[in-house]
């Protein structure tokens, strides 16, 4: 699968990964599914609904998902993925992060340590058993 992004919505995620730290932020990708490759046209940053976890967690309350969905579904785009910072610096998907996740979506961490972010990409396999890495292009 490949991925395609906008260097400015990307800049924008990696500011709200570094205002964030130490805590984890989160929001929704949204665009276009083309069959095997995905663009994210849009981001949606969220509340992380947990309370004394967030940093090392993060939790996207369902009405937050449902609401970004009916905006976007307004727009003709769909919610393609989720994206959220590791505030150790790491860009691999952890236990927690199998265990949440959906295998349609794709995930983008940020591996955040201060003033410094790196990102990657990840699809979680059909059968739950962990994450396959994405080819992010950024244009």
């Amino acid at each position: 699968m490949r991925v395609t992004m906008r260097r400015e919505l990307l800049d924008y995620l990696r500011e709200q990964a570094i205002a964030a730290y130490p805590e984890e932020c989160c929001g929704l990708l949204a665009g276009a599914d083309n069959g095997g490759a995905r663009a994210i046209l849009d981001t949606h940053q969220l509340e992380n609904a947990l309370g004394d976890e967030r940093d090392c967690r993060y939790l996207i309350a369902d009405e937050d998902y449902r609401a970004t969905e009916r905006i976007e579904e307004a727009e003709g785009r769909t919610v393609v993925g989720v994206y959220h910072s590791h505030p150790n610096g790491s860009t691999t998907p952890g236990t927690a992060d199998v265990h949440d996740a959906w295998p349609w979506l794709v995930y983008l961490i940020l591996g955040t340590q201060p003033g410094q972010v790196e990102q990657a990409a990840w699809v979680l396999r059909n059968d739950r058993a962990g994450f396959d890495p994405v080819e992010l292009a950024v244009e």
